[in-house]
């Protein structure tokens, strides 16, 4: 008798994992990316979404990423194409959902500014 798969889900909600993601989101492609990018630098975004939880993976923006994204938003003139490029670059996984229905890419990229975190420096005169 087969046993019968339990849904991945977020430890915070019981919503089930798509299908997308349990076949491309496994723990040996997760440790991947940590080996990759740094175990510190890969984030989950999750969206409720009816039924199911939609998750984005992101990696941690680079200098070279927010260069190239205001690039982008300054040859376009639409400073949304900012946070667009930073999403477009820095995604690992992204279920279809979060970015063909505007409330989930606009709930996904609200979170942007956790993934391009800046280190807070101080000053002083001398």
């Amino acid at each position: 008798m087969a046993k019968e798969k339990t849904p991945v889900t977020s430890p915070e909600t019981t919503l089930a994992r798509t299908e997308e993601y349990k076949k491309i989101v496994t723990p040996a492609q997760i440790a991947e990316w940590k080996a990759k990018y740094g175990d510190d630098k890969i984030f989950e975004i999750a969206i409720a979404h009816g039924e199911a939880e939609l998750v984005a993976i992101m990696r941690k923006a680079t200098l070279r990423d927010l260069e190239a994204a205001t690039t982008v938003s300054n040859k376009t003139k639409k400073p949304m194409e900012f946070v667009k490029s930073i999403f477009s670059t820095c995604k690992l996984f992204c279920d279809a959902e979060i970015v063909s229905v505007d409330e989930n890419y606009q709930a996904a990229i609200a979170k942007l500014d956790e993934v391009t975190e800046i280190k807070e420096a101080s000053i002083k005169k001398l």
